[in-house]
């Protein structure tokens, strides 16, 4: 494109008006908006559920009168059926959400050698016999074997002040001194 040299001589500032006027309306109708939702959600909404952790079946972990002592969320096992089901290139949510429904609110994360204390979800109660005191166990309580029932337990750590999470030590492998929390 040729431009005359005289129209150039004080830079491109001739013939200039406001192009973004629509993008400004269209922004300040957004603001409007945002500000709308904020003050709706500050009225009507309630905070502390966006930071509440939930069990299988909806419990907020440490968020109702149900649950008030039992404010951590534990995973006592990833069910295998569920682990191998969970496509994550079909449905990248869906398989997050299989391997990680089986959650449980405890009162205290479990250390190692220690029992978990837990609000027992509708998995565990349809398995009772297969959980000893929220643990999952791979011998069958209920077949009066003389066995002792192997408890699937790791030690665990709190994280964000709601989650239990395998502890180092847990994640250390099979040689570590953890491997010992898995038998009682």
């Amino acid at each position: 494109m040729d431009v005359p040299t005289a129209e150039m001589a004080n830079g491109p500032v001739a013939d200039r008006s406001c192009t973004d006027l629509l993008c400004c309306l269209i922004f300040l109708a957004f603001l409007t908006g945002l500000v709308g939702t904020a003050g709706y959600g500050y009225l009507y909404g309630d905070p502390n559920l966006l930071l509440t952790t939930w069990d299988a079946d909806g419990n907020g972990c440490g968020y109702n009168e149900t649950t008030k002592d039992y404010p951590f969320l534990y995973y006592p096992v990833i069910d295998p059926k569920s682990l191998s089901a969970a496509d994550p290139t079909a449905d990248p949510a869906g398989a997050v959400s299989q391997v990680l429904a089986f959650g449980t609110c405890v009162k205290t994360c479990p250390k190692e050698g220690e029992s978990a204390d837990c609000y027992p979800p509708t998995f565990i109660t349809n398995q009772a016999d297969h959980y000893v005191g929220c643990v999952y166990s791979v011998v069958d309580t209920t077949l009066g074997l003389d066995v002792t029932p192997f408890l699937f337990k790791y030690p665990t750590e709190v994280v964000g002040g709601k989650f239990c999470i395998p502890s180092p030590a847990a994640l250390a492998g099979p040689n570590s001194t953890a491997m010992a929390a898995f038998q009682e």
